[in-house]
């Protein structure tokens, strides 16, 4: 791969074996049209080529005769392809016309274009085989792209038709739930009025009434801690902290009568001291 040497500077695979030069197909149809040229890398396995036309076994540089290059790159005498196609049977698909060499479809596809397509159609367009082997070729391509154009006519016709049923199921299905909640409400507002109308006829009770004033009469009412109750919470600390004190006092006084000393004999009621005569 690399560029032409044109002044276009195309990147590309092909590559001339007789100039050593990377060519495009503008190069190639204007200043390479008798050349071998292949792919760069099929040059680069091999550079032995065969500058002779493979039907004839003559030079391509021979100015006798006209070239025509395939579109897989092989060169013929335009004479010599003529013939050849002349010795095959009349009725021949344009597919069943091939390179000799490589066994490539000679005639190009409708929707394939480019320097070198334009030219193989003029070096074949004075031959008979070839005008009808490309109209057939177009023929082919103008039936294909009917069927395709009938078959995305009918995918868009059955889509539309699935469109239409579901919007009308669609339809049908909020209608028929808008009736039934108009029925609904409508059943539920009756009832409603109907309720209103036996309520405001009714006559009430006087039980209910009797029972709350009852319990307002007997029952006593809760009394009112919370306006009193940090006093009586601070009277309780109070009496804790004198209990404490007290019990703290007794307790001092146990102790201290338990702790004797050792050498305070005349406190020990059991020692009798005697008086020197």
């Amino acid at each position: 791969m690399g560029l032409c040497k044109c002044p276009k500077k195309i990147v590309t695979q092909m590559f001339c074996y007789e100039h050593r030069v990377n060519v495009c197909e503008y190069c190639l149809t204007e200043d390479h049209a008798r050349c071998i040229v292949q792919n760069y890398l099929s040059w680069l396995n091999d550079s032995d080529y065969d500058d002779t036309c493979s039907l004839c076994k003559m030079k391509l540089s021979d100015p006798n005769f006209s070239c025509v290059r395939l579109l897989c790159l092989h060169v013929f005498h335009v004479e010599c392809l003529d013939k050849w196609a002349h010795n095959l049977p009349s009725n021949t698909a344009p597919a069943g016309y091939k390179c000799t060499v490589c066994e490539a479809m000679i005639f190009p596809r409708p929707n394939q274009i480019g320097p070198m397509v334009d030219a193989l159609k003029a070096s074949l367009g004075s031959a008979e085989w070839a005008r009808v082997g490309l109209s057939r070729m177009q023929a082919a391509n103008n039936q294909s792209a009917k069927n395709v154009y009938a078959s995305l006519g009918v995918a868009k016709d059955e889509e539309e038709v699935r469109n239409e049923r579901s919007s009308y199921r669609t339809v049908a299905g909020r209608r028929s739930s808008e009736s039934e909640q108009r029925t609904l409400d409508k059943t539920s507002s009756t009832s409603l009025l109907l309720d209103d109308e036996e309520r405001k006829y009714r006559r009430r009770s006087r039980i209910p009434d009797l029972v709350r004033t009852l319990k307002s009469k007997l029952l006593p009412r809760k009394p009112q801690f919370k306006g009193s109750f940090h006093c009586h919470r601070k009277l309780l600390i109070f009496l804790l902290f004198v209990i404490g004190f007290f019990v703290i006092l007794v307790l001092t006084d146990r102790l201290h009568g338990l702790k004797l000393p050792a050498d305070d004999v005349f406190r020990d009621p059991n020692v009798r001291v005697g008086k020197n005569d």
